[in-house]
């Protein structure tokens, strides 16, 4: 449409014949994300392709607009232009009179798809005189009829430059109007709950109870859908209303949202006053502990005094609290206790709690005997394992599929369990349920515990790509709302050992070190994982007293603690392989009893791979190859089939270096050659490493034959590549990435010793391929 100034300035010419006009359609979803991203002058970001969908309607003059404002947010000289952008998106409104203003502010403040009866009762505008404004904000195209009579702005643009120009008092008004029209009506719609909640805390209505129970009702209803973070808005709301005359229950129901999201000192500071407050019932009191003790647990930031506190409380109080409740604290008490002071304190504050839970220790689904099983894991204590049937986590697979709300605690309990039994499928089912269930931005704290437990899971399966990916989003969350961090770190720093990053492995640990002080006075568990860390770590960076000291530290954690599981952390090898290096036989023997005599009774494949794998390196540095070869093989035959796979190429990498120490060079060869496979496939670039080093000792390189260790993919993009096709031609037509296509080629190249694409074509010509079958 033309507006009145546009149609004088043009004149004659739109009624002559000097013109044509006609209809655009709109562009589609891709051709304005790409005018978007021209005019933002960069890339944008999934969340950005949406809002530019979704605000710009297929409209191209929108589309530079928006990529305008994109572009003004990141770059200081853009925003020079940000009042021409203005003006221009002005030009929009230029038809609409000004007595018509009305009704577009009117739906403005009500949002998209409002009722039109409603914006005209808000507008307060005669019947004829708002449809005929109606109509003429729909001519221009500014309105949009979504039928089932509401309407809504045809560009979100528009609505926001119109909301925008009413100003902060002006809306204020408007939608405190708004809350006025639409809770008279009886009953209020269900889809307008929220929104009239979002128009009493936006009309700043201080002192109404209508407008305060409203928002009270929004917090609950936020809650029972996890929406922890849609929750403290509300609830702060109902605090601001009611100007300091909150209810008790309002203010622990915010310290438990608090903390639940990490803000632990905002969060600490209201659970004292419901602690120290008459009004506070006992249920409400022991809410905002169990929150506290919580956040503390899986923020792994639990100092030592704080299990005893609450251990206090609960003998000189009792829980007067449901059972459920009580079950609770008992759980986050256990867990705190033994990630602060070690498995066998955490075991005998289990025994000694005089709690309403243990009464109930034959319900299959009470977290207690989770909480054993673990324990019973981690201790090497056949008592506690007796207790807990396989049913308690099935029981609660299928409670984390069905409950209104999710104990992120008991769930990475029970992956920990899961993942040290080596039942990864259901690892994977618990993770993937959970993760389904629970909103990253409403539980940071607790997303974080779970996806480092996970991604634990996915490096023991070698696929480390997949766990790097995941640590680098926990490491995001963890450092927006700082908690988990040394945790995550640890992840970090594992990887990066594993990838071969040593410089970014040591920065991790330092980070560790910042965090914790330079006296290790973090939890136990941390520390013995940041000593497994650096023990290896400082054999391949040359500093061999370091890693001496290290491996020494960390056997003093293990025993001195009774983290009795070598599979929780394995220190064991790194801290052998450091102590035959400086020359201290005794401590590897020493070490290698400890991981025998802890193994023993255990139904773990890695456990039994760690302790022949200890046997065959003290007996290699003895020069006991025959020994050695035998528990190379026993380890290998153990980890056979099994879905450890960094754990199997070790042993491969190891079981070759005897054969060819004992002049077993063919036999040698080849094992070599398959563990350099595997750990190039998994992308364990320090395993690669290793293997390529043996394979450089032995004087050997990888056969060239035809076929000769080439996987079937690597063979088809040879030969593509050998006819002439380019990386992004072979990527087209085999559906993957340019990037990917060389990754295969170089990996041709290092197999059979070529350097071109012109050796590789002589090559295959000169040995074709042989038939399968």
């Amino acid at each position: 449409p033309w507006p009145d100034s546009v149609k004088a300035t043009l004149g004659d010419a739109l009624v002559g014949e000097h013109h044509m006009s006609f209809k655009l359609n709109s562009l589609g979803r891709e051709a304005i994300c790409e005018v978007v991203a021209a005019s933002a002058k960069r890339s944008l970001s999934d969340r950005e392709t949406s809002q530019a969908i979704r605000n710009c309607g297929g409209n191209p003059l929108l589309a530079n607009i928006f990529g305008r404002l994109l572009r003004a947010e990141t770059d200081p000289q853009a925003g020079n232009n940000f009042g021409e952008t203005r003006e221009l998106l002005r030009s929009f409104l230029a038809g609409v009179k000004e007595e018509d203003f009305d009704l577009l502010r009117a739906v403005a403040t009500l949002g998209e798809r409002c009722r039109l009866s409603t914006a005209i009762e808000l507008a307060r505008m005669e019947p004829n005189e708002a449809m005929r404004a109606y109509r003429s904000a729909e001519a221009l195209g500014i309105l949009i009829d979504h039928r089932e009579g509401r309407v809504g702005f045809k560009h979100e643009l528009l609505s926001q430059l119109v909301y925008d120009e009413m100003g902060e008092a002006l809306a204020s008004l408007w939608h405190a109007r708004a809350f006025e029209v639409i809770s008279q009506r009886t009953p209020v719609d269900p889809e307008a709950r929220t929104r009239l909640a979002e128009h009493a805390l936006r009309g700043g209505l201080i002192g109404d109870p209508t407008a305060i129970r409203v928002l009270e009702s929004a917090a609950m209803r936020a809650l029972a859908m996890g929406s922890t973070s849609a929750a403290e808005k509300w609830l702060r709301a109902v605090i601001e209303l009611s100007q300091g005359e909150a209810s008790i229950a309002i203010v622990a129901m915010l310290a438990q949202v608090l903390l639940t999201l990490g803000r632990f000192d905002e969060g600490r500071d209201l659970a004292a006053k419901v602690l120290s407050s008459q009004e506070a019932t006992t249920e409400l009191k022991w809410g905002v502990r169990l929150a506290e003790m919580r956040s503390l647990s899986l923020s792994r930031a639990i100092a030592n005094e704080g299990p005893s506190q609450l251990i206090g409380a609960l003998r000189s109080e009792g829980v007067g609290a449901s059972h459920d409740l009580a079950t609770e604290i008992t759980t986050e008490l256990v867990s705190s206790t033994l990630y602060a002071l070690g498995p066998s304190a955490a075991a005998q504050l289990l025994d000694s709690l005089d709690s309403p839970a243990e009464q109930h220790l034959d319900t299959a689904s009470n977290p207690h005997l989770l909480l054993r099983r673990w324990l019973g894991k981690i201790l090497g204590e056949t008592q506690f394992l007796t207790k807990t049937p396989r049913s308690t986590l099935e029981a609660l697979m299928s409670h984390v599929k069905g409950a209104k709300t999710v104990d992120l605690s008991l769930v990475i309990v029970a992956l920990q369990i899961l993942k040290n039994e080596e039942r990864f499928d259901e690892v994977d089912l618990l993770y993937g349920a959970t993760t389904k269930r629970v909103n990253r931005q409403d539980h940071p704290v607790g997303i974080c515990g779970l996806n480092v437990a996970y991604a634990d899971a996915l490096t023991r399966q070698g696929r480390l790509e997949a766990s790097s990916a995941l640590i680098n989003e926990t490491l995001e969350i963890s450092q927006a709302n700082n908690s988990m961090l040394p945790w995550v770190l640890v992840g970090r720093a594992a990887l990066a050992l594993d990838f071969a990053e040593y410089s970014e492995s040591a920065r991790a640990l330092e980070r560790i070190n910042a965090t914790i002080g330079p006296n290790g006075t973090g939890p136990v568990v941390l520390r013995l994982w940041q000593k497994a860390i650096e023990t290896p770590l400082s054999l391949h960076l040359g500093r061999l007293d370091q890693a001496h000291q290290c491996a020494l530290a960390a056997e003093d954690l293990a025993v001195g603690f009774s983290v009795n599981d070598p599979v929780l952390v394995p220190w064991a090898i790194g801290a052998i392989q450091a102590h035959l290096a400086t020359e201290h036989p005794d401590d590897a023997t020493r070490i290698y009893r400890w991981l025998l005599e802890v193994s023993e009774h255990r139904n773990q494949v890695q456990a039994y791979a760690m302790v022949k794998s200890a046997q065959a390196t003290i007996a290699e540095a003895a020069g006991d190859f025959a020994k050695a070869e035998k528990c190379w093989q026993e380890a290998e035959e153990a980890l056979r089939g099994s879905p450890l796979v960094v754990a199997q190429v070790s042993s491969a990498i190891g079981h070759a270096r005897v054969l060819w120490r004992q002049k077993e060079s063919e036999q040698a060869r080849r094992i070599v050659i398959g563990a350099l496979e595997a750990a190039e496939s998994h992308h364990a670039e320090r395993l690669k490493i290793e293997a390529t080093q043996l394979l450089g000792l032995m004087g050997r390189r990888r056969s060239r034959g035809p076929n000769a260790s080439l996987t079937p993919q690597e063979r088809h993009i040879a030969e593509m590549a050998a006819n002439g096709l380019t990386n992004p031609e072979i990527a087209r037509l085999l559906i993957i990435s340019p990037k990917t296509v060389d990754s295969h080629l170089q990996h041709v190249y290092s197999k059979l010793g070529l350097h071109s694409r012109r050796e590789l074509e002589a090559f295959l010509k000169s040995t074709p391929a042989k038939p399968e079958g």
